[in-house]
């Protein structure tokens, strides 16, 4: 059973008999983003969502085999995080719900939310039993199938969802190649000591989730059964800036942030922060100013319940 209980001045859903610490690797593979402190973090410092067409591109599918009246009922956003891709489908659909496993990362989208659309439950992705059969238009995962068991998530996706309704799963992308960093210079030797050193990076971070996720995010997830009618494409999200925005980036990572609170003398986003420098200190003598392009693909996979 679910229930409203409000934090502040915002309103939540708890799964009244959910022991999420039982969770912790079946349902939704490692739990990473448990404290306020990271979740706030991840809201500032991820890429995001908006102006990149992510949105057009779900829309223009669902158009394909729902009414292309806009809004649409009804979207849910699972493992949304604190809300960077629930926010963006907001304006096209009358109710937009998000659900995440964290409660930290649930109270930073609360307060990060100002549509009255939007509403966010606390649970697992592969529990959407809050949702009547067949009542929902749109099931987005962004960057969080990695966690999920994906046959219990399938199922549940292929419950809610309308006849030609949409699930749509975003990825950035195998973990060494998901993520750029490129200084604004044509010197092209320190362009490839970058991307090398950032592809280190990305191992480093890889080797740190469980053996599940690993595996996810090396080598993809599974279609789900029956979903014949599939439409792929890639969009990059980028910001520029000074070394700062990698650092929040790594700092914003589950996998960093559980190996500081478990060795706190081992900074290990420093010491490669110092290592890009080195790298920046060949083409300025003040390598903190460098400016920097990070960028991230994000291969999206946008799958039709058959009608």
């Amino acid at each position: 059973m679910w229930e409203d209980r409000p934090i502040g001045e915002c309103r939540i859903s708890i799964g009244e008999n959910l022991d999420l610490a039982e969770l912790k690797f079946d349902i939704m593979g490692e739990r990473l983003y448990e404290e306020l402190e990271l979740a706030k973090l991840y809201e500032d410092c991820r890429l995001g969502y908006q102006n990149i067409g992510v949105e057009k591109e779900i829309l223009l599918f669902l158009s394909q085999s729902l009414a292309k009246a806009v809004p649409y009922l009804c979207a849910v956003d699972v493992g949304c995080g604190t809300g960077l891709l629930t926010r963006v489908l907001a304006p096209y659909f009358t109710r937009v719900i998000g659900v995440d496993i964290s409660l930290a990362q649930i109270q930073v989208a609360r307060e990060a939310t100002k549509d009255a659309s939007v509403e966010y439950k606390v649970g697992p992705g592969e529990d959407l039993s809050f949702l009547e059969d067949e009542s929902v238009e749109l099931v987005t995962a962004a960057a969080c199938i990695h966690y999920f068991n994906t046959d219990r998530f399938f199922k549940e996706v292929d419950r809610v969802l309308k006849p030609g309704g949409c699930l749509a799963i975003i990825s950035n992308g195998r973990n060494t190649e998901c993520f750029t960093l490129t200084p604004v210079t044509k010197n092209q030797d320190v362009l490839d000591k970058c991307n090398h050193l950032m592809k280190e990076v990305l191992t480093f971070s890889l080797h740190q989730f469980n053996e599940s996720s690993r595996n996810v995010l090396s080598e993809g997830w599974p279609d789900p059964k029956n979903y014949k009618d599939v439409h792929r494409f890639t969009v990059t999200t980028q910001k520029e800036g000074s070394i700062d925005i990698l650092v929040g980036l790594l700092n914003s990572f589950g996998t960093f942030w559980r190996l500081r609170q478990e060795n706190p003398k081992d900074d290990a986003v420093g010491r490669f922060r110092e290592r890009f420098l080195e790298i920046f200190r060949e083409i300025s003598p003040t390598p903190e100013e460098v400016q920097e392009i990070l960028a991230s693909p994000l291969h999206c996979s946008l799958y039709r319940k058959p009608l």
